[in-house]
Order: C-alpha cells, then sequence, then structure tokens
C-alpha cells in the first residue's frame, strides 16, 4: 500500500496530520468446525484515511504519535458463505521515538 500524510504546522508541542493510502491487501479467512477446516483467501483493492498527531515531550527529545485508520477494501473474492466480502478494519496507531 502507497501512503502519505500532510502535517500542520502546529505548536511547539504537537502537530497534527491527515492522510492515507491506497493499494492491494491480501484476505484470509479459515473457518474450523471440529476437525473440518476451510480456508478462502483473496486480494482486495483498498483505500486507508488516516488522522493523528504527533506530541513532543521532554524537550521535544521524544515524539509520540497517535493516530487511527480506517480500513476500506472493496468486496472481492469468494468466502466461506458463498459470494465475495469486503472485511472493514481499523488500526490504531501509538508509538514513541527519539528526535
Amino acid at each position: 500500500m502507497a501512503t502519505g500524510y500532510w502535517y500542520s504546522f502546529g505548536t511547539q508541542r504537537y502537530r497534527l496530520y491527515v492522510g492515507g493510502g491506497a493499494g492491494a491487501m491480501r484476505i484470509d479467512q479459515v473457518y474450523e468446525l471440529g476437525v473440518q477446516q476451510v480456508s478462502r483467501a483473496a486480494w482486495h483493492a483498498v483505500a486507508a484515511p488516516e488522522i493523528g498527531t504527533e506530541y513532543f515531550g521532554l524537550g521535544s527529545l521524544f515524539v509520540g504519535v497517535f493516530g487511527i485508520r480506517f480500513n476500506v477494501p472493496l468486496s472481492g473474492g469468494d468466502y466461506v458463505g458463498g459470494g465475495s466480502r469486503s472485511f472493514r478494519s481499523v488500526t490504531f496507531r501509538l508509538g514513541i521515538s527519539e528526535r
């Protein structure tokens, strides 16, 4: 997935960003019932908008990142139960680094 971000100017303590990505993702589905197992997989085109903030702490020595991304794949594949599916998901991003 190709991603890109735009950062606001913000303040000395934090700055906001918006961005996202577009590309492809592989989704694997596994269904187990007792000793019987059925699995299906397919590639999906996906768009993923994201928003978040960077927080500068301890005299700008450390940077904290907080973000949320919504992954929206197009329907596709032939999954258990028949037909195509779109498995949407939310990703929370939390990180810390030294500047």
